[in-house]
């Protein structure tokens, strides 16, 4: 996802470099179509134990970084499959043309998949990726199991020299569904947190900082904060 988002701003600045001696002015508007899609996957004999979230993300760039919004929705599969999701959408900004000082600042949209089974390590998969077989691991004991928790929703942050846009949940108000998962999320912590004995040795931090974690998930499911944008401008259209 990184080296992605590095290519993308090469492109930008290279279409930048072509295209802006010809024209006028210091500011340069731009727009990229961009088409995402999930795979087709099968679940199989496991997908009734098997929890889809499709990821939207909506990058908010300026400069040499950005945030990357995420929002998720639960998808149900058919008969152990599950279809693929499509997104058609674009990258849109404006280059500010200032010298040794230029930079730009645009909107970007992804889209992803996180395959959450209880018990066992998380699946990520990027759009237009092709993973084959899924291959089960076994999160075996309860540090392994808030790891997964920790990485679907984002709770440490991600170790990787190439980063150049961190990542961070919606608030509760970007969709209901996305809500929903969010709350979800908070009763996964929980459920975490009640196979741990409050005063048992070494157990009653680890039982506060799962229930913590859970809160944070709550309160953030009833957060109201308005959606990356320019302006308004830039329409998104999913399938």
């Amino acid at each position: 996802m990184s080296r992605r988002l590095l290519l993308q701003q090469r492109l930008v600045q290279a279409i930048v470099l072509v295209v802006l001696p010809i024209l006028p002015g210091c500011l340069f508007p731009f727009a990229v179509p961009k088409v995402s899609q999930t795979p087709l996957l099968n679940l199989g004999p496991e997908a009734d134990q098997i929890h889809a979230f499709r990821v939207d993300g909506t990058l908010d760039f300026v400069d040499i970084g950005g945030t990357d919004h995420l929002t998720f929705s639960e998808i149900t599969s058919t008969s152990g499959w599950l279809l693929p999701r499509t997104k058609l959408s674009s990258t849109y900004g404006i280059y500010v043309y200032s010298g040794p000082f230029s930079y730009p600042f645009y909107i970007s949209h992804s889209l992803g998949l996180k395959l959450y089974r209880p018990g066992y390590e998380l699946v990520e998969l990027d759009s237009w990726e092709q993973p084959g077989k899924i291959v089960w691991n076994e999160a075996r004991d309860l540090a392994s199991l808030e790891k997964v928790l920790d990485q679907l929703f984002l709770m440490k942050a991600e170790e990787d020299e190439l980063k150049v846009a961190d990542k961070c949940l919606s608030a509760g108000s970007a969709s209901a569904e996305h809500q929903r998962v969010l709350l979800f999320g908070a009763a996964e912590y929980e459920g975490l947190a009640s196979h741990l004995l409050a005063n048992g040795p070494g157990e009653k931090n680890s039982r506060a900082r799962l229930e913590a974690k859970a809160s944070k998930l709550r309160k953030l499911a009833t957060k109201v904060e308005p959606a990356p944008s320019l302006r308004g401008y830039g329409p998104v259209s999913d399938e």
